[in-house]
């Protein structure tokens, strides 16, 4: 009897167990050609399902990250995400000066207004020491301020 004979009997008289197949290495890298051509058409989904989706992402600090990627997924999750993003921001001293950037991106409130900083309910600073002017501060509370719900200052230092 064969080899391939005896495999094929046994693999038959032999109860069925689901053991991984390994492919060899070459088989499992796609080449050029097998690989099929890009599809242009994006994937539209209606924003009551993407704002569903982001909902199971929970409001903590550690998610400000996540909901910074799905803004860079396209222009429709982007428009659904930064409400989120920008509800109740996490700032530290890494992000202060960027913040401050987008919330107020000229002195002058007249010149140039972020829509952003109409987004922000709950500012907390209070992760934050201010050893200078309290100017900063002023400006941002000047833009968040029609639709801040809750805001906590920052810590004052006395150095």
């Amino acid at each position: 009897m064969k080899e391939t004979d005896l495999l094929a009997k046994e693999a038959h008289t032999k109860p069925h167990r689901h053991e991984p197949c390994y492919l060899p290495y070459r088989s499992q890298t796609p080449s050029a050609d097998s690989i099929p051509p890009p599809n242009h058409a994006a994937v539209h989904l209606p924003p009551e399902l993407i704002i569903h989706i982001l909902s199971y992402i929970p409001r903590r600090r550690t998610s400000q990250s996540t909901l910074y990627s799905c803004c860079l997924v396209s222009r429709q999750w982007y428009a659904a995400a930064v409400p989120r993003l920008y509800h109740s921001p996490y700032i530290t001293g890494k992000n202060f000066k960027q913040f401050v950037a987008t919330i107020c991106p000229s002195v002058n409130a007249h010149v140039r207004k972020s829509d952003l900083a109409d987004l922000v309910k709950r500012l907390d600073m209070g992760n934050l020491v201010h050893d200078g002017s309290k100017s900063l501060t002023a400006r941002i509370l000047g833009r968040v301020k029609f639709h801040l719900e809750e805001f906590v200052a920052p810590q004052a230092s006395f150095a």
